[in-house]
């Protein structure tokens, strides 16, 4: 967050500052004149004047409130000088609080959602053990194949088991990549196994899992 998005995100704006306003926003009709006239110490910190590299010079951050906390930014930019208003930048702020709002309850239902699929992995494998007669192979396949859906993105996901020398994964398709996480299976303080699961592609690092 070494930026001017951070310093709005962290709500470290500073009201004697004419691009910051009195609801936490940052706002500038000219960043190639912001950064000829301010200083860091100005900004609140360092600023990677990525927009302005990127040849923009109306740039808007508009804090996304959830109650008291900032959950999300708005992002407004333009190619062209003097494009926001006093007031634009009040409307924007206003609607702040209905997109944090939705934006919370979005990442709660994603939330319950992605639990839903973790404790339906382990109901499954509760289901197999209670399984009569079930053999222990059986036991494995089956876990193996509970394991993808329980992650973010099953249609990539992909998972082997390693127990005593055999082998059990999902078919037909499972190789190792650089995006799979491994545990190792211990009976008695030893190891006899492992557990892997990853992605076939990669994701980012947040939506691991």
């Amino acid at each position: 967050l070494a930026c001017m998005c951070g310093t709005v995100l962290l709500q470290r704006t500073d009201l004697t500052k004419p691009f910051f306003s009195e609801g936490g926003s940052f706002w500038t009709n000219s960043t190639t004149e912001l950064l000829a006239t301010t200083t860091e110490a100005d900004r609140q910190g360092h600023t990677r004047n990525r927009c302005n590299r990127a040849g923009y010079e109306s740039v808007a951050l508009i804090p996304l409130r959830s109650g008291v906390e900032v959950v999300g930014l708005l992002q407004l930019n333009d190619r062209q000088t003097g494009r926001f208003t006093p007031e634009m930048i009040c409307f924007c702020e206003g609607l702040g609080p209905s997109i944090g709002v939705a934006l919370s309850r979005q990442r709660a239902e994603w939330a319950l959602q992605e639990r839903m699929k973790e404790l339906n992995c382990l109901y499954g494998i509760s289901a197999l053990l209670e399984l009569p007669g079930i053999s222990l192979e059986k036991i494995l396949k089956g876990t193996v194949r509970l394991l993808p859906p329980a992650w973010q993105y099953p249609k990539i996901t992909v998972a082997r088991i390693v127990f005593e020398g055999k082998t059990f994964q999902t078919p037909p398709r499972f190789r190792k990549t650089s995006w799979m996480m491994a545990r190792q299976i211990t009976v008695n303080d030893k190891p006899v196994g492992k557990v892997e699961v990853g992605y076939l592609e990669e994701q980012p690092a947040s939506d691991e899992g």
